[in-house]
């Protein structure tokens, strides 16, 4: 259905694919597995040819419909619900059908997309996609901002599908209900296994005793044929053989030894202490349009707690931390800031603060004006932006590394409250 042929891609500053192959047979469930910024989202650009290859290439079926989920959905073309799904390419009723299994009820249909939450607004794009009946799907992260019961019902539609579908996800549990298969990015190639991700997990780590043994037969043998060499490098009798042995040292292809991937490792610092109320809200009101999320709504967190929001998609949970960050206004009652209190916040789309045109250096700077590049420079390696990737425009940085970033910002200038919406989103 779907072949990669010694594929080959470069960018300015790194090698993502080098001579890697892979087969997406039809109706398989492969889930697309490797760190942050491996190049995952790439391989799935160079599929719709959205990024040209710089080598090999990807044959696919003739007249072969592909679907593709994107990570992020700022803009989503149409201006309710019901228009975002059918785009005037597909019969309302069937756009109806999809959008009642994804949980909108028949009011939904006419809300602005501008009203919905992240969760409801990945329905709306899945719908869409669900709707155009593609012969592959290409889902990137997709269950991020899915609740509880709509994951479930996600999962059921996959299993119960003819689909072949190439997934992104870090969501490893998913992984192991839906996929069939897995692709790991590994050292610019594609390693494929048959299995779901526990599966995966058991044959990489027997791959990898495979590859340790081999090395070290290899380099017993290396060692050996050096030992003549050098033993015998000087003497004419054996000239014919040392050659010959120097020859053979020439055309050895090492084997690559597994290396542990580097790790984020930070502490967030201690900032000082604020006083012992730190956030509350009180009468507090808010809507969007004849939808209203909260009504007449008291709050308070102090300090030391740590508050988990959960809740249903559209609940409010994403308006209530953006009303306590004070980045959104309520349309009655008051937000109080206690004494002392710093604040940090995480937005759940970072394209939502995050300057697109900035380098990595410059939107960590961005946090204090003040620090001393050496320090920002430091905290950029810490999350693993070493070198040229420090100078990365945040426009080209995978989701998981713009929340790196995000993150990184937190450590210039310590705060003692931190509001996170969704912080694990994308993240290895």
């Amino acid at each position: 259905m779907l072949q990669l042929e010694s594929v080959t891609k470069h960018f300015a500053t790194k090698t993502i694919l080098k001579e890697a192959s892979a087969h997406l047979r039809p109706g398989s469930r492969v889930g697309l597995v490797g760190p942050n910024g491996i190049g995952k989202t790439t391989l799935l650009r160079l599929i719709l040819g959205e990024q040209t290859l710089d080598g090999g290439r990807i044959r696919k079926r003739p007249r072969l419909r592909i679907g593709y989920l994107p990570q992020d959905l700022e803009h989503i073309p149409g201006t309710t619900v019901l228009d975002a799904t059918h785009r005037g390419q597909h019969p309302e009723h069937e756009a109806k059908r999809i959008l009642s299994g994804l949980g909108f009820s028949q009011e939904d249909f006419t809300r602005p997309l501008a009203e919905l939450s992240g969760g409801f607004r990945m329905r709306v794009a899945l719908a869409h996609i669900l709707l155009s009946a593609p012969d592959v799907l290409l889902l990137d992260e997709p269950t991020n901002h899915l609740d509880k019961p709509t994951q479930r019902w996600f999962e059921d539609f996959l299993l119960k599908s003819h689909f072949t579908m190439l997934v992104i996800s870090h969501d490893t549990a998913f992984l192991d209900r839906i996929a069939t298969h897995i692709w790991e990015i590994r050292q610019h190639r594609i390693l494929e296994s048959t299995g779901n991700y526990t599966k995966y997990l058991a044959w990489r780590e027997a791959y990898e005793a495979a590859q340790t043994a081999a090395a070290d037969r290899q380099d017993k043998e290396i060692g050996r044929v050096q030992k003549f060499v050098d033993r015998f490098r000087y003497q004419a009798t054996r000239a014919r053989q040392v050659q010959s042995r120097l020859k053979q040292l020439e055309k050895i292809k090492r084997i690559e030894r597994t290396r542990d991937p580097k790790r984020v490792r930070f502490r967030f610092p201690v900032p000082p202490a604020s006083g012992r109320h730190v956030l509350e809200l009180q009468g507090v009101a808010k809507a969007y349009g004849d939808n209203v999320v909260y009504r007449s709504l008291d709050f308070a967190v102090e300090r030391g707690q740590r508050v988990a929001l959960v809740g249903e998609n559209g609940a409010g949970k994403s308006t209530l931390l953006k009303m306590l960050a004070g980045v959104l206004p309520p349309d009655a009652g008051t937000r109080t800031v206690g004494h002392g209190v710093t604040l940090h916040y995480f937005a759940q789309h970072q394209a939502d603060i995050l300057n697109p045109e900035h380098t990595v250096l410059e939107s960590i700077a961005e946090a204090d004006e003040c620090a001393d590049m050496n320090f920002i420079r430091a905290i950029a390696g810490a999350f693993l932006f070493e070198g040229a990737n420090q100078k990365k425009l945040i426009k080209v940085l995978s989701g998981g590394e713009r929340n790196r970033v995000a993150l990184a910002r937190m450590l210039v200038k310590p705060a003692n409250t931190l509001l996170l919406d969704e912080p694990t989103n994308h993240l290895d």
